[in-house]
């Protein structure tokens, strides 16, 4: 039988699982974006270093968003690396 504890944990890993998803589907949608950007200015290199200027302040700021994301997902698959461990110490303890 379950205690409370094991329970808690149990929660938490799905929640952080679901989590790690919703990361990974961000991120893929970040590089799908990196990637339409890229093709679409491959023929515009003039236009494409126009915006590039441009829009400094904002690609950086992108850029920042994509860095956390990515840090958020490690940590969150580090978390249930450590979920997953505990559970298994719970249970032999058991």
């Amino acid at each position: 039988m379950l205690n409370k504890s094991d329970r808690v944990l149990k929660e938490r890993l799905q929640d952080r699982k679901e989590w790690v998803e919703y990361f990974s589907e961000c991120l893929l949608h970040h590089n799908i974006n990196d990637k339409v950007t890229n093709e679409f200015y491959k023929e515009r290199p003039i236009l494409s270093f126009i915006f590039m200027i441009y829009f400094l302040p904002i690609n950086l700021a992108k850029y920042l968003s994509k860095l956390k994301i990515s840090h958020y997902h490690n940590k969150c698959k580090k978390e249930v690396e450590i979920l997953k461990r505990e559970l298994e110490e719970s249970e032999k303890a058991d």
